[in-house]
């Protein structure tokens, strides 16, 4: 929506329909200026814990295969999760009642936006499935004979 009003002042300053005082500044702040500092700083953060989660997985199995399996349950997780999210934007998902009651009412719903907050989530979510492989792996190979 910002962006869109940015596009449409510029357009009109242009067009000379709208004349900026001199001295006038137009600065978009509030929650918009939080959002672009935040997807900066996610820039910059999501890359690093990937690569962190990465190593620490490495220095358990010390096997680079074994880390690259676990390390892709990472990405099935991801994409499972964005399928759902690409799935509550459908009409049809969840469209049906259950004792007169819209499952879609119900479990609220509607159109997810990607928000830094979607993607915080996801990245609080990559430490599961790195720990849960990691745990049965290690399960598993401790039972084979030596």
């Amino acid at each position: 929506m910002v962006e869109q009003c940015q596009r449409t002042l510029k357009q009109r300053e242009e067009s000379g329909e709208f004349i900026r005082p001199p001295g006038v500044e137009i600065t978009w702040a509030g929650t918009y200026e939080n959002e672009l500092h935040a997807r900066t700083t996610l820039a910059l953060v999501l890359p690093l814990s990937l690569f962190l989660i990465f190593m620490i997985i490495y220095f358990q199995f010390r096997s680079l295969i074994t880390t690259s399996l676990v390390f892709l349950t990472i990405f099935v997780c991801w994409g499972g999760g964005l399928v759902f999210i690409w799935l509550y934007a459908q009409p049809w998902f969840l469209d049906f009642a259950v004792f007169g009651a819209n499952m879609r009412d119900v479990f609220q719903v509607h159109t997810v936006n990607m928000s830094v907050a979607i993607w915080v989530g996801f990245l609080a979510r990559l430490g599961l499935p790195a720990t849960t492989r990691s745990s049965s792996a290690r399960t598993s190979t401790s039972a084979l004979p030596k």
